[in-house]
């Protein structure tokens, strides 16, 4: 897995400070995840199931001066709009902006898609695949 033109480098203790600040707790492995890549395009970046067919355009940086970051979408998607639930953070972004989660309070940190596109509103898919192993189902286009 390679991510592309990711934002400024993390520290643990950058990450420490935004999870103190904000009031989250991040899985270990989105910890490793921000600490590997501060966001970016990765490649490859084709998810597919069988409940959906889509691409990882962006994974969110944790924190940046230009980018909108995964603080600001949990800020707006759990705070603001109350769409989510406290425990499912945004991690990155598909083609037409909607969004992929993982369940920080699950031990096995489940990963999920929220689709805005949903004739009955917005729906939350579960995608059955931990983020550890995420990033492992991508493919090349």
């Amino acid at each position: 897995m390679e991510f592309i033109n990711g934002d400024k480098k993390l520290s643990i203790d950058d990450i420490t400070v935004i999870q103190e600040t904000k009031g989250l707790l991040l899985s270990k492995n989105l910890i490793e995840l921000y600490l590997r890549s501060n966001g970016g395009e990765p490649f490859p970046y084709v998810f597919q199931n069988d409940d959906l067919d889509t691409v990882v355009s962006l994974v969110l940086p944790l924190k940046s001066d230009e980018a909108h970051t995964s603080v600001e979408a949990y800020s707006n998607l759990v705070l603001r709009k109350r769409i989510i639930e406290k425990n499912m953070f945004p991690f990155a972004v598909d083609g037409g902006g909607d969004y992929f989660l993982v369940d920080t309070k699950d031990p096995n940190e489940l990963t999920y898609f929220l689709n805005s596109d949903s004739s009955e509103g917005i729906s939350l898919i579960p995608l059955n695949v931990r983020l550890s192993d995420f990033w492992d189902t991508l493919k090349p286009e």
